[in-house]
């Protein structure tokens, strides 16, 4: 707060000072959130070069609350936020070499996107050195949207596009030359294995009671919804998801338990199982193979799991169905999901 907050704030956009002014206003988090967020105040005062991650299997997805966290840290006054995607929205991109009739159109488009790309660094470089000279702190979010969407989410992370690697070196060598301190995000395992080793905080997987912290925060006082049965059945819903399910179909309803459970079949489509068609694969023209590799490979191990004895390995972490329409791709999906039992989601 005070003038030295004042100073971080406007080192950063317009817009990022909305946010951080509205995180500053909640001022709340969850018990797994302030865990992280204690965690990496202590990493800030001792390192240059954190990285902030979800823990293994999580992922970066979006509404995790990544980003809460340290528009929370940025609010207290501790560190400076700056925004990748806000970032990239007000750099400006002007080449006179675009103007050249001699060039192809190929040329110009090529062109186009190295200038860009150059820029775009340049700008986010500068402006990161801008929020440092007001605060030794940086928590830079969404260090991978400087990749073009193609590039990023391309199956092969080995090739990933340089960007964040080049962005990310220049960043942590100014922090550690100017004793200052790097807090970044990334779904790319890739570039901090080139640029040393940065001293990693985790998110943790959410709790029965970081369930019921958020449903307190999203939910009416009039709403009756039981925040257990939610997480006993929906784990992996993120703090976002959650605010979604929390709004009524109608405007000053009250909202119950099974009213957060259907609009989370709404959000995902995923069909409840007495409507799931049940099939008997091994009965299927042609699939005698299929229902043997199924049985032994993902069936069986599934249900001896935990099972002392048991000779069956642990099961396939995942089954890729491929092939024509037609083939019975989504019947065997129709027998795995009453067989397991699990949950049946039609995704187009």
């Amino acid at each position: 707060g005070g003038r030295h907050g004042d100073r971080i704030l406007r080192a950063a956009a317009v817009n990022e000072e909305s946010d951080v002014d509205s995180s500053r206003r909640m001022g709340r988090l969850s018990r797994t959130q302030e865990k992280a967020a204690s965690s990496l105040a202590v990493a800030m005062g001792r390192v240059p070069v954190v990285k902030f991650t979800a823990a293994a299997g999580g992922g970066l997805r979006p509404g995790a609350g990544i980003t809460t966290i340290l528009k929370h840290l940025a609010a207290g006054g501790a560190a400076c936020y700056m925004s990748i995607a806000h970032a990239l929205y007000s750099a400006k991109t002007s080449d006179v070499n675009l103007r050249n009739p001699n060039m192809s159109v190929t040329d110009k488009v090529h062109h186009s996107k190295a200038a860009t790309r150059h820029q775009s660094l340049h700008h986010i470089l500068e402006r990161a050195k801008s929020a440092w000279s007001s605060s030794r702190v940086l928590l830079v979010d969404d260090l991978d949207l400087v990749a073009l969407p193609k590039e990023l989410h391309s199956g092969d992370r080995s090739g990933c596009s340089p960007e964040p690697l080049i962005l990310l070196k220049a960043l942590a060598d100014h922090a550690s030359e100017n004793g200052l301190c790097l807090v970044y995000t990334s779904s790319v395992e890739d570039p901090e294995r080139r640029c040393g080793s940065p001293f990693v905080v985790e998110l943790d997987a959410y709790t029965e009671e970081d369930f019921a912290f958020f449903l307190r925060e999203f939910c009416a006082e009039k709403d009756d919804v039981d925040s257990v049965q939610v997480y006993q059945r929906f784990p992996q819903l993120s703090p976002a998801e959650l605010r979604v399910l929390c709004v009524p179909e109608a405007e000053g309803a009250k909202l119950g338990t099974e009213e957060v459970c259907k609009n989370v079949h709404r959000l995902t489509d995923v069909l409840d199982l007495e409507k799931v068609e049940g099939v008997d694969v091994p009965s299927l023209p042609g699939m005698s193979k299929v229902a043997k590799l199924l049985e032994t490979q993902l069936l069986l191990p599934f249900e001896n799991i935990g099972r002392k004895g048991s000779a069956f390995g642990a099961p396939k972490a995942g089954v890729l169905l491929f092939g024509p329409p037609g083939t019975g791709k989504t019947s065997i999906g129709r027998g795995l999901a009453h067989r397991l039992p699990g949950k049946l989601f039609m995704v187009n």
